[in-house]
């Protein structure tokens, strides 16, 4: 016995389906296509091959950390209430407890830190070599709340 197969009508149900089919099976082909894609090493987008490079080493060595800068400048310090304050030191946020540079405690008290037994305020550089400050801003400047 043969079995006959109802044909369907094209109505304006099914003729609104077939574009939802159409974009289905687009996007399954392309989802198969993709994995063999990103298979390829890209590395770090958006730099350039030394850029990569440096990267790609730092990753390898972590153990080779920076060397600590000779010069420590003190943009501002944030001091919680109720929990740990935040210093901001060479243009980076530095949160209680860390350390910016290896082998150099920070302690955040209100209104300065101590680096090395030496106090800087905000607005403050201070050279590591000779224990020297220098004032980055006027005198008066910076004021506190």
């Amino acid at each position: 016995m043969i079995e006959q197969r109802s044909r369907i009508p094209l109505t304006l149900q099914t003729a609104l389906s077939w574009p939802k089919l159409a974009l289905l099976l687009t996007l399954s082909t392309t989802a198969v296509q993709a994995p063999a894609q990103s298979s390829e090493n890209l590395g770090p987008l958006f730099f350039n091959a030394a850029e990569r490079q440096a990267i790609v080493q730092k990753r390898s060595n972590p153990a080779e950390q920076e060397k600590p800068p000779s010069m420590v400048a003190l943009s501002g310090v944030l001091v919680r209430s109720g929990g740990k304050g935040t210093a901001f030191i060479n243009g980076k946020a530095v949160p209680e407890g860390q350390s910016p540079f290896p082998g150099m405690p920070v302690t955040i008290r209100p209104g300065h830190i101590s680096i090395q037994n030496q106090a800087v305020l905000p607005g403050q550089m201070l050279d590591l070599t000779n224990s020297h400050r220098v004032d980055k801003l006027a005198a008066g400047s910076i004021t506190r709340r």
